[in-house]
């Protein structure tokens, strides 16, 4: 798969499922996915996504895990942080919230 970001186009593969982060208690996983749209953001410097609430407006925002994203997509019935395809990249980010 290729995207098109600032930069240019950029292979991507498909990374990890989009969780919400523990702070999030009231984010369930069901909610985060049943979102009708995503997008890709920087806030403060940390990489995630701002998602759409189903009745229209923002839902909320959600920190990516992962190194070196850059983008967000629907597989199926979830959402996926889009990666570039380099394993050492993609390791966790950090560990706390």
């Amino acid at each position: 798969m290729t995207t098109d970001i600032a930069q240019g186009p950029v292979d991507v593969t498909v990374g990890p499922e989009m969780k919400p982060w523990r702070t999030q208690k009231w984010l369930t996983p069901d909610l985060l996915h049943r979102a009708p749209g995503a997008r890709f953001v920087a806030v403060d410097g940390n990489d995630g996504a701002q998602l759409e609430h189903p009745k229209g407006g923002p839902l909320t925002w959600v920190r990516c895990p992962v190194k070196n994203a850059v983008g967000v997509a629907r597989v199926g019935e979830k959402w996926h942080w889009l990666v570039t395809p380099n394993a050492k990249a993609n390791a966790p980010a950090r560990t706390g919230d």
